[in-house]
């Protein structure tokens, strides 16, 4: 017992003298202050990639500053370091549990992973870090580290700054994504790689000047030449290592490249001939109308670059859900299978880069909004109606949003990302078009409402509530259809749903439902998410459970009321119910979603829904697969126009890459519109001959629609597309 007494007592002696070397218990009260208080934070408190990076960074900072007390008063040994380093790695499980405890698990397994990764290694950087530091310099050894920190803090923001990519790599952080729209991060083998190689280069380089002590300025010289020549190198291979995204290799990755008056286009040589010619008609098209509007031109061409799929652009650029834009590269990055919203968006980012100050030509304070917002004004149709009758949509049905609080960072970022983009959007188009396009130019800059306007910028959003409050817009299901959805920021463990739900749905496309079955299962466990609801029910109607993917259905669906996803579980429901011999409940459905109007497509899809009932054909179409659905509406075409298959035969003729003429050849006759909803199908056929250049066919259906006056937002879409046609039609021989 006294024995025990005794080793107790010194342990806690030994301990004590621990804490007092370097003062490194008010270092470690620092990490974990702060990491009490992160744990509180959105994205970092699910303890996932956020909670490592940043604990990574804040370790390399306090750990070195720490090590280099310790070196000054010659106390730093081996032994030494992984005493201190196994608090500093401890504050942070400490936290992840108690983070466990207090908000909740979303994967043991990915914590753990981003902790290992991620957040242990930065104990050996920030030693290593210290030790180099203190063995080249004498004084100011603090401030020496504090620069050494900002150089390699440098290197990925001029790596950002210089190369297309917007994701990087850091020995501070390991690695950024770049982007809050992919929510899907996990560790890779590349992050693996490069948290060895960090391990390898700053432990080896400061092993050698620690236990082999370089005598002589000359020797300590050469040794810290060739340290940073390693580092140089390492970075000009990090290219090739896919690190990093230079210019040369991303046109290299993509193959095919074609110019215009305006524009250098770098593209995917998946892409067909056909739609090169599309896209060089486009972007010289979008051109002509920014510079109309912004009364601007950018410098020198705009670099643009096309990837064939999102899942191209992720590979290779570092976003997959979000094409962009870098303003002070003139360049931007859109994906084909995404261009038609995006594409004059991002090129008009290049517009307003030329009223911006600063090497980055941003706006004033980076300010998201002028942004944004310019963008939007800039292009001012989303989906496929007007920004403002989007911003009445949203203001009129209790989805407003203060301007001034979305002049804030956590204003923009805290709402859903439609809502913060119309409104940014329709506000500054309000400005534009009432106060004129010169003034906002110079408010883009500076951010100064009263200097340019006379007046504040509640004053002038006072004006703008007015303005929207005369624009009548009262349908509540299509408001919560486009805005019911909440931010990244309030989803609970985003990441982790995210990877795991693309596990599920890979094994559900390859046929595994019972792994599928069981991983959406425990994901449900967590969240209620739409893409688990729907992707729970499609595997239970796989294992031809129908009847309990009814039920499923059903007691979730009610959840979803009031939200972006309720009607299309609503249509997925119908669905089942359609193809369990219970019609008339699956038509009340379909007729339910006619009258309350969330959507076109959905108004659509469910009329569609309708005549095939009518025919008898509702179980054949549903249980049907690709090529059998397209023939089947083909046939419906026959003798007099089915309006409602319009669409559908469109999606499926791209998704199956099916030959224009045959699929044109269902529209031939002449279009007879009587109702919006066959208008708006017809628009869809307008807008697939435009994509196929066939600008006669589109012109004459262009003349047919124009007569047809009942539908405000109908009428302002097929004028953009006659504008648009007849100019690819006086110009298509020059491009």
């Amino acid at each position: 017992m006294k024995e025990l007494k005794e080793l107790s007592t010194r342990f806690i002696t030994k301990t004590a003298d621990i804490f007092k070397t370097g003062n490194l218990y008010i270092y470690l009260i620092v990490l974990l202050v702060v990491n009490l208080f992160i744990i509180s934070l959105p994205l970092i408190k699910d303890l996932s990639y956020e909670f490592a990076a940043v604990n990574s960074l804040l370790i390399i900072f306090l750990a070195g500053n720490h090590y280099i007390s310790v070196i000054n008063r010659k106390l730093f040994t081996l032994k030494y370091f992984i005493k201190s380093g196994f608090f500093f790695a401890g504050i942070p499980l400490i936290t992840i549990l108690l983070g466990f405890s207090v908000n909740g698990v979303c994967s043991v397994s990915d914590t753990f992973q981003f902790y290992l990764v991620i957040t242990l290694p930065s104990i050996i950087i920030s030693a290593s870090l210290a030790v180099l530091v203190t063995n080249a310099i004498k004084k100011f050894r603090h401030l020496g580290y504090l620069i050494v920190l900002a150089v390699i803090i440098a290197i990925p923001v001029l790596e950002i700054y210089h190369n297309p990519q917007i994701y990087f790599y850091s020995p501070l952080i390991c690695f950024f994504p770049g982007n809050i729209y992919d929510e899907g991060l996990r560790i890779t083998n590349a992050m693996i790689l490069y948290r060895i190689l960090n391990i390898i280069y700053f432990g080896a380089s400061a092993s050698i000047v620690f236990y082999f002590p370089l005598k002589g300025k000359t020797k300590k010289s050469l040794y810290y030449l060739i340290v940073a020549l390693l580092a140089v190198v390492f970075i000009f291979m990090s290219d090739t290592m896919g690190f990093s995204t230079s210019v040369k290799s991303l046109k290299r990755d993509l193959g095919g490249s074609v110019s215009t008056e305006h524009f250098n286009i770098y593209y995917s040589n998946k892409i067909t001939a056909r739609e090169v010619k599309l896209l060089k008609l486009l972007h010289e098209y979008y051109y002509l109308e920014l510079n109309a509007f912004l009364k601007e031109k950018p410098q020198g061409k705009i670099t643009s670059y096309i990837f064939y799929n999102q899942k191209e652009k992720g590979e290779l650029f570092g976003a997959e859900n979000a094409d962009m834009s870098k303003p002070w590269l003139n360049s931007i990055y859109v994906s084909m299978d995404s261009y038609e919203p995006t594409l004059k968006h991002e090129i008009a980012h290049c517009f307003s880069s030329g009223f911006a100050k600063g090497f980055l030509k941003l706006p004033s304070g980076f300010n998201n909004v002028l942004l944004e917002g310019t963008a939007m004004a800039a292009d001012p149709v989303y989906s496929i109606h007007t920004l403002d009758y989007m911003a009445a949509l949203a203001f009129h049905n209790n989805y407003k949003i203060n301007i001034s609080s979305l002049f804030q960072l956590s204003g923009f970022y805290g709402s859903n990302s439609s809502l913060s983009y119309v409104y940014a959007g329709t506000f500054i188009k309000y400005l534009v078009d009432e106060y004129g396009i010169d003034k906002f130019k110079k408010l883009y800059s500076d951010m100064d409402f009263s200097k340019y306007y006379q007046k504040s910028l509640p004053m002038l959003e006072s004006e703008f509530n007015n303005y929207l409050a005369s624009l009548h817009n009262n349908n509540k299901e299509e408001a919560n259809y486009y805005y019911g959805r909440p931010s990244m920021f309030m989803k609970k463990c985003p990441r982790f749903l995210a990877a795991k739900t693309e596990n599920a749905f890979n094994d559900l496309a390859n046929g595994k439902y019972e792994r599928a079955a069981e991983q959406i299962a425990m994901l449900l466990n967590i969240s209620n998410s739409y893409a688990l609801i729907a992707g729970y029910a499609e595997v239970l109607t796989k294992q031809k459970k129908q009847e309990k993917a009814i039920n499923f259905l059903s007691n979730k669906i009610y959840q979803f009321k009031n939200t972006s996803y309720y009607y299309n579980l609503k249509v997925l429901l119908a669905d089942l119910l359609a193809t369990s011999n219970k019609t008339n409940d699956a038509n009340e459905i379909y007729k339910e979603i006619l009258y309350k109007k969330p959507n076109i497509r959905l108004q659509l899809l469910s009329s569609l829904r309708i005549k095939l009932s009518e025919r008898h054909l509702i179980f054949e179409y549903i249980k049907a697969d690709e090529k059998e659905r397209i023939a089947i509406l083909t046939e419906m075409n026959k003798s007099a126009y089915c309006y409602e298959t319009f669409s559908s035969i469109i999606d499926l003729a791209n998704q199956l890459n099916l030959d224009y003429s045959t699929i044109n050849n269902i529209f031939s006759r002449k279009f007879e519109i009587t109702n919006d909803l066959d208008g708006y199908a017809c628009a869809k056929v307008i807008n697939y001959q435009i994509d196929n250049l066939d600008f006669d066919s589109a012109m004459k259906n262009i003349k047919i629609l124009g007569m047809y006056k009942n539908d405000s937002e109908l009428a302002n879409l097929i004028n953009s597309y006659e504008l648009k046609v007849r100019w690819m039609q006086a110009n298509k021989l020059s491009y």
